[in-house]
């Protein structure tokens, strides 16, 4: 099977490719960075939609999953139009952009598309604003696309996975901490080591699920108690916002 996997020189995106190479599929990697171990490469970024139009013409592929991503962690007063502007533009776009010029050939190749979102589609966490919105659309996206297509369309919600991916968007805190309202809050977030996560490749096991299963969920989460986040989405509002206010004290 031929996979194109957007984001796969590092993070999830690599270890899934690396994943479905050991067991004898074919990945194709699509990013900024040439990949660090030997896989099927083409450069460029989700966001400019002529580069994806041209590589999705140019390779054969039975799955396409959208992979690539970026966020930074701020409050939705202090951060700039333009950090807003390329998280939506890489994590919502970038699915569109590939999503739009992939449904032909998956049309025709009985094929798959599996978008990699996050438990923060679902639940929406302080200064994490413009990352979980991008997130949400990504899960409407996924459901109306299901719901209009006849191509199988797989979500899936990872939580905290430990890579360098997660680590740029706290550090990214700093820089608004000199004169930020949230100073203190930040400071915290910052010192507090964050939250524990899984390792990339146990993230990426279930990814393989997602694209290999004969008759995949609708939607996979990794690890088990990112499902009980999703569940806890589900609580009426008011019970959530009580929540919040005790975590966040």
């Amino acid at each position: 099977m031929n996979i194109l996997i957007t984001g796969g020189s590092n993070g999830i995106g690599k270890a899934t490719a690396q994943k479905l190479q050991e067991e004898g599929h074919k990945p194709i990697v699509f990013d900024t960075k040439e990949p660090d171990y030997e896989v099927g490469f083409y450069e460029g970024d989700v966001r400019d939609e002529e580069r994806v139009e041209s590589v999705v013409d140019e390779v054969d592929f039975d799955v396409s999953v959208n992979c690539a991503g970026f966020y930074e962690l701020g409050s939705i007063e202090d951060m700039s139009s333009e950090t807003v502007e390329k998280i939506f533009n890489t994590n919502v776009h970038g699915y569109l952009n590939f999503i739009r010029h992939s449904m032909t050939y998956l049309r025709e190749n009985d094929g798959r598309i599996v978008n990699i979102s996050s438990v923060a589609g679902k639940v929406s966490m302080p200064f994490f604003g413009a990352y979980c919105s991008s997130k949400h659309a990504v899960e409407s996206i996924s459901d109306s696309l299901r719901r209009e297509s006849s191509v199988d369309v797989v979500v899936v919600e990872p939580g905290v996975v430990e890579t360098g991916f997660n680590r740029r968007a706290r550090e990214a805190l700093e820089k608004y901490v000199p004169d930020s309202i949230y100073s203190d809050r930040y400071d915290k977030m910052l010192n507090d080591g964050g939250m524990s996560g899984v390792d990339a490749e146990r993230a990426a096991e279930t990814v393989y699920k997602a694209v290999v299963n004969e008759k995949p969920r609708r939607r996979y989460h990794t690890p088990f108690r990112a499902k009980i986040i999703v569940l806890a989405s589900l609580l009426p509002g008011f019970v959530k916002e009580r929540i919040f206010e005790k975590v966040m004290k």
